[in-house]
């Protein structure tokens, strides 16, 4: 049966859309957010190259694409985002090449082949997804013989303002964003790099901490009344008593509601101490988090059990359709589903060939395997980042 979500795949990008659409959009962005280039380093490197960058922002590709434009870039993006009504929409029509998320996807590699041979410039985020706390998340050694396959110049890009400016945990306010690109790899040194070497150094070029950049270059968030709503989605245990889902939010405040530890997320980026405890950053108290579940993890009894509803992708329909309920569990052995009803009673994915996973901050999961894409929505919790940590934890424990 024919995959009608890649039936664009056959061309590169739509060039119309390209010309007309994409300077508008890159218009807006230097508005909206103050977005500002430095692409001296690109003076004279000649393409088609790879593009990777680090993923802060939904709106990335727009950074990116001011840095290259006229000169046609095509984008690859999370085959879920396919599902959204406007931005499926875009997708399907300006003919971006579709992946799923953290697994092989020989189809998406084909594309990116094409594109490159065509003479278009690809962008990639190695990440995956964007950034949970603001620094540079897992990325795959898959990727050397990626680059090794694809045999072109990479250029390396990186964004400081996109995660403050709009976190994966809470609504948008604006914040400067600067974008540097420059080339990170020849074709001559990709021949004789292994792959383990240049999965290396992409990971090297591509670290950054958008947290503590926003206070090393005096910056400061939009004047914002919730600057800290929806920081319990990622924040989820007290430092002071270590209550988990406690932390309430409301306006540029947070409260664990079993102690009364109270913070607020301030304007210059740093969570300042009402009364209790607190850490600096955001990624360093997420960092906390982590070691928390680093030394769970070290039992192999360990596991994490939670209801919820799973949904599977429909083609046919362009949508998420609701399959049944039941509960998730995360092990050692594995992602494990049960369901109580629905078609699924049993589903089963392995944590060996997953450094991470995809997921909504506060609201699900989502596995990609055999061409679906299985959604577990938690039904009564914020429990997605503590599920993705422990995965990445025993993913680290058991099979790095």
């Amino acid at each position: 049966m024919e995959d009608k979500s890649r039936k664009n795949d056959k061309k590169t990008i739509n060039m119309f859309l390209y010309r007309t659409l994409m300077p508008v959009l890159i218009g807006l962005s230097k508005i909206i957010v103050g977005v500002s280039t430095d692409k001296s380093a690109l003076k004279g490197v000649k393409g088609p190259y790879l593009i990777v960058g680090n993923h802060t922002s939904p709106i990335d590709f727009l950074y990116f694409t001011a840095g290259v434009y006229p000169k046609p870039i095509n984008f690859v993006v999370a085959e879920n985002m396919i599902y959204r009504k406007v931005y499926g929409a875009f997708i399907r029509s300006f003919g971006t090449i579709k992946k799923k998320q953290f697994t092989a996807d020989f189809q998406c590699i084909k594309q990116i082949k094409k594109n490159i041979d065509a003479g278009t410039h690809v962008l990639l985020f190695p990440e995956g997804r964007v950034s949970i706390d603001g620094t540079t998340g897992y990325i795959a050694p898959s990727i050397g013989k990626l680059i090794k396959f694809l045999d072109c110049t990479v250029v390396a890009g990186v964004t400081h303002g996109g995660y403050t400016g709009g976190p994966k945990w809470g609504k948008t306010r604006r914040t400067k964003v600067t974008l540097k690109l420059a080339p990170v790899l020849t074709k001559e040194e990709i021949k004789n790099m292994s792959a383990a070497d240049i999965a290396e150094k992409i990971t090297n070029s591509l670290r950054f901490d958008d947290n503590r950049n926003l206070v090393e270059e005096h910056r400061k968030i939009s004047r914002c009344n919730k600057r800290a709503e929806g920081l319990e989605k990622i924040l989820y245990k007290c430092p002071r008593c270590g209550a988990e889902f406690k932390n309430v939010t409301k306006g540029n405040v947070m409260k664990c509601e079993q102690c009364g530890n109270t913070v607020e997320y301030g304007r210059d980026g740093i969570l300042h101490a009402i009364k209790g405890k607190t850490f600096d950053y955001i990624s360093d108290w997420c960092d906390f988090e982590r070691q928390d579940l680093k030394e769970q993890v070290t039992d192999e009894n360990f596991r994490l059990e939670e209801k919820v509803a799973l949904y599977v992708n429909n083609e046919k329909l362009n949508k998420f359709v609701k399959d049944g309920e039941g509960t998730l569990s995360v092990s050692k052995d594995g992602i494990k589903y049960v369901g109580k009803t629905g078609e699924n009673k049993s589903l089963e994915f392995k944590i060996e060939n997953r450094g991470t996973i995809a997921f909504k901050m506060g609201e699900n999961l989502e596995v990609s395997e055999d061409g679906n894409i299985y959604r577990f929505a938690f039904t009564e919790g914020l429990f997605s980042t503590k599920f993705v940590l422990a995965i990445e934890e025993l993913h680290k424990r058991y099979f790095d």
